[in-house]
């Protein structure tokens, strides 16, 4: 949720469409993180956790709505409605 803040931000599209998989992703990502800590195959304090989980959303979520633009616009333009 803390990698949609700066997406508000920032932009000025509005695309919840992208953001709730984005999130749900870093969740997962962030999920499977901490239980690579505990076995001890990756070596990486707690903290970074929430600076990994923003940066997954944030970019996840800047990528998917620049797709889902052009999709969109390309369906527009394909069918006559622009």
């Amino acid at each position: 949720m803390l990698g949609v803040f700066p997406l508000g931000l920032l932009t000025r599209r509005q695309a919840n469409l992208t953001n709730i998989p984005a999130m749900m992703i870093s969740t997962a990502v962030c999920t499977i993180l901490p239980i690579l800590i505990w076995i001890g195959t990756l070596h990486l304090g707690w903290s970074w956790l929430i600076v990994i989980g923003t940066g997954i959303t944030f970019i996840i979520s800047v990528t998917s709505r620049r797709i889902v633009a052009f999709i969109s616009i390309d369906r527009a333009l394909r069918y006559g409605f622009y």
